[in-house]
């Protein structure tokens, strides 16, 4: 009988061309209970899942997929094409111990990404964290996703209010939202106070 965990509702996609390392991933997955998995050896064989209207809850994705594409580009073509909802994680893995700042300086991130070798206590460990800060976000992205800027908008003061470890992820929604608003000065007054907060927030959560 399987085991039942926090995790056990989660449809996850894992994606790598290498037949041995997708094989370790399920199975790592498995023993944090998630059953529910698919796998991909290609950009192309993931597309054809999340076309085919399957949902999935957790994407793992190599960072080396082949010559032809490599994860963060594939990710960020998922972001563009609107082909992840906003409910599912998206976590790169990768054995390239700099990726972490070239992530940073494109638009789209990671929900998070593991350095090989990967154990499933890293991918649980990360899970937690990632599910807690998606959990806070998802009415926000709801109301995004459906084009309701306002709301959203309202949505991010609601989690601004509560004061949480997550109060950064929201001004920097808040701040997107205020720029798409045509409130530049309005942004621009919010990442001042980022900035200012940044430090203070770092501290009260080390």
């Amino acid at each position: 009988m399987a085991t039942v965990t926090p995790y056990s509702n989660l449809n996850a996609l894992v994606i790598d061309d290498m037949a041995t390392q997708l094989s370790t991933l399920r199975g790592h997955l498995n023993l944090l209970g998630i059953t529910k998995t698919d796998g991909a050896a290609s950009a192309d064989d993931a597309l054809k899942h999340l076309r085919a209207g399957k949902k999935f809850q957790l994407i793992l994705c190599d960072y080396n997929l082949n010559a032809k594409t490599d994860g963060q580009q594939f990710f960020e073509f998922l972001r563009e094409q609107d082909l992840l909802p906003p409910d599912c994680l998206f976590f790169m893995i990768t054995a390239e111990s700099g990726y972490a700042s070239v992530a940073a300086a494109t638009e789209h991130n990671p929900d998070a990404y593991l350095l090989k070798p990967i154990t499933p206590n890293d991918i649980e460990e990360r899970l937690k964290t990632s599910l807690e800060r998606r959990d806070l976000l998802l009415p926000v992205h709801l109301k995004m996703k459906r084009d309701d800027l306002a709301g959203a908008l309202a949505e991010c003061d609601r989690v601004l209010a509560t004061k949480t470890r997550w109060t950064m992820s929201a001004m920097q929604l808040k701040g997107s939202l205020l720029l798409k608003l045509g409130r530049h000065e309005d942004a621009k007054g919010l990442y001042h106070e980022a900035l200012e907060q940044r430090p203070e927030i770092g501290r009260a959560h080390v």
